[in-house]
């Protein structure tokens, strides 16, 4: 069997060898360092992925959505999401099961909202870029609901590997560029006038600021110390001051007041209380300190987001009755802009979710919407609804749905952040290994610990007849199979 492996995987190298040097030949080397770095990370995760082969789908996805650009490069603004949705199906297939019952709620919310919105779409000639954005998130959402611990473990890393990863790029290019060097349009920064604001991979500075804010608010929720953990948070931080957007930054400065002051233990809650006191009125007697994100933040910015908002009873009461029911479906901004429904501000994004869902769905797209929220964040821990509202901050400044990476970031959170139970029996049974213990050796079915050196007088392990390993935590501190 050792043989046939060995001749399959130098066959399979062979022919990745023989199709690399004729794409770098016919189209260029930049194309065939691409296809066997893909090829490359694929073996790695069908081998290293095995038994959590759902997780490493979703995070293929993702991963796929975010470091493939969908502006600003000769690359189909669809081919991230192409690339992502192949690698969930075959992962996806590969998967031994998806979650149970209890996971398919949430999902079922979002399901309804995209649809209702989806059949409008269809109507929209030519079919637009935000139906086939849609189409992706259900795929991802079917996948990356109720992962299971390891799996959600497995995801969480890659979230936060990603965004650091889009930290370092956007602080090169803030550095190095003063700012994006493949996008001449882009925006000067709030702050540092003289540069322009940086965008990694993600095509906009707004996306990569929800990347890498997606994987603050992971880092900051973790229960889990590590050495490295510090530092993260500082690049991510700084990651985040280079996009230059007050939107990111106020979401943030959310996410880092909640985390500091309502978690840990009640004494040091009351001194971290004082200190954010402190710095807050200080900050409020030396308003200079932060002028230009005042300015930025009261500017046009302001004025667009307060007409998406004031938009949301007109999308109702103006328009037609089954538009006003089930919405104009995604991407028929520029219809509703021109018909008068959104003010027009000569800006035609909506930039305000709740806005955007009463626009493509209606008052029940509206509606589904402000449950799928309420019923995530009812089902999270105290963590996880901290994560919730951070992440929910960016919904009435940005259309986050409307964009591959930066939707399917916060529907696998909203999907994950659920007040978790054991996923099998074995899980149950480690938990609860102390108290078992004496039962098990009365009925005979362990030797006390003194009997049997090398057990520690743990229950034996289902796989290995051994005492039970340390179980090791996620990155919220979850327990990973």
């Amino acid at each position: 069997m050792s043989d046939l492996r060995g001749n399959v995987l130098q066959l399979v190298a062979g022919a990745v060898t023989v199709a690399a040097v004729v794409a770098g030949v016919v189209y260029s080397p930049i194309v065939a360092a691409a296809g066997v770095a893909a090829v490359a990370i694929f073996m790695f995760a069908l081998v290293k992925g095995h038994g959590a082969y759902r997780g490493v789908a979703v995070l293929g996805a993702i991963i796929a959505s975010v470091v493939i650009p969908p502006l600003h490069t000769g690359v189909p603004g669809w081919f991230g999401m192409a690339a992502g949705a192949a690698w969930l199906i075959v992962f996806g297939l590969l998967s031994a099961g998806g979650g149970s019952r209890r996971d398919w709620g949430t999902y079922s919310v979002f399901a309804l909202l995209s649809v209702v919105g989806l059949a409008s779409t269809a109507l929209i000639e030519p079919f637009p870029y935000v139906g086939l954005v849609m189409l992706f998130l259900l795929a991802v959402g079917f996948f990356s609901r109720g992962l299971r611990s390891r799996e959600w473990a497995i995801v969480r890393l890659g979230i936060v590997v990603v965004a650091v990863i889009e930290a370092l790029l956007c602080v090169v290019e803030f550095i190095v560029f003063h700012g994006d060097p493949l996008d001449e349009k882009a925006g000067p920064h709030p702050v540092l006038a003289e540069f322009t604001r940086p965008e990694g991979t993600l095509g906009h500075p707004i996306v990569a600021g929800v990347a890498m804010l997606a994987g603050l608010s992971l880092v900051l929720a973790s229960t889990r110390r590590f050495r490295f953990k510090p530092t993260v948070i500082v690049v991510l931080l700084g990651g985040i001051f280079a996009t230059g957007s007050s939107s990111v930054y106020i979401a943030a400065l959310v996410g880092v007041l909640l985390q500091t002051v309502l978690t840990g233990r009640s004494g040091w809650r009351v001194v971290k209380g004082a200190a954010v006191a402190a710095v807050g009125t200080y900050l409020i007697f030396h308003e200079n300190f932060l002028a230009p994100l005042v300015d930025d933040v009261s500017g046009n910015n302001s004025t667009h987001r307060l007409n998406s908002i004031k938009a949301i009873p007109d999308l109702l009461t103006l328009r037609p009755v089954h538009e006003g029911l089930f919405g104009s479906g995604w991407g028929s901004e520029a219809r509703n802009y021109q018909n008068g429904y959104i003010r027009n501000d000569y800006f035609f994004s909506v930039d305000n979710m709740f806005a955007t869902s009463m626009m493509a769905a209606g008052v029940i797209g509206f509606a589904l919407f402000c449950v799928l929220l309420l019923r995530a964040f009812a089902r999270a821990d105290a963590r996880g609804r901290i994560l919730i509202v951070t992440l929910a901050v960016m919904l009435f400044s940005f259309d986050v749905l409307q964009w591959a990476s930066s939707g399917s970031l916060m529907l696998v959170v909203l999907l994950n952040t659920q007040r978790r139970r054991p996923d099998s029996l074995n899980e149950v049974l480690e938990g609860n290994a102390a108290s078992l213990q004496p039962i098990a050796v009365a009925a005979g079915l362990l030797q006390p610990a003194h009997a049997a050196p090398g057990t520690n007088g743990s229950l034996p392990h289902r796989r290995t007849g051994g005492a039970l390993p340390e179980r090791p935590t996620g990155v919220h501190g979850s327990p990973v199979q």
